[in-house]
């Protein structure tokens, strides 16, 4: 097994990687090993961060020379981008302890997929408007 392989599985706490998640070195120098610059991405979204930054913009990303503040604001996809940016297999691996101390099971390509949502807009209200209700439960329409 390749090194980097052995430290994202133990960061994990996984005996395999699932066939469905890449490994990214965040800085794109694949002799970086450490935990710190590996992440669990799906293939899509390892094949997205490259293309929309290049080997060398990460590279300056994770040394510090371009803020992650300013090459989200570079992405077509700011949300996306940052979500990738900042995460590695550390994160991933403490949002899989919880979820198996929470929930008794994960799906770590539900957490490397994991997208914030954006776009969506509220409107605050002071009153409420009458709606009629069925009698099946809460929210329930009456369809």
């Amino acid at each position: 097994m390749k090194l980097h392989k052995a430290v994202a599985l133990l960061a994990v706490g996984l005996t395999e990687i699932p066939h469905y998640l890449h490994i990214h070195h965040k800085d794109c120098d694949v002799l970086n090993n450490d935990a710190s610059n590996l992440s669990f991405m799906t293939p899509s979204d390892h094949k997205w961060i490259h293309k929309q930054y290049g080997s060398a913009t990460l590279s300056a990303i994770c040394k510090g020379l371009v803020s992650i503040d300013d090459a989200v604001l570079w992405s077509d996809d700011p949300a996306r981008a940052y979500i990738l940016l900042v995460s590695d297999v550390n994160a991933q691996g403490a949002m899989v302890k919880y979820m198996k101390e929470k929930f008794g099971r994960f799906d770590l390509g539900k957490i490397a997929a994991a997208k914030p949502i954006t776009g969506i807009e509220f409107e605050e209200v002071t009153e409420l408007s009458e709606t009629e209700r069925g009698d099946k439960g809460f929210g329930h329409t009456g369809v």
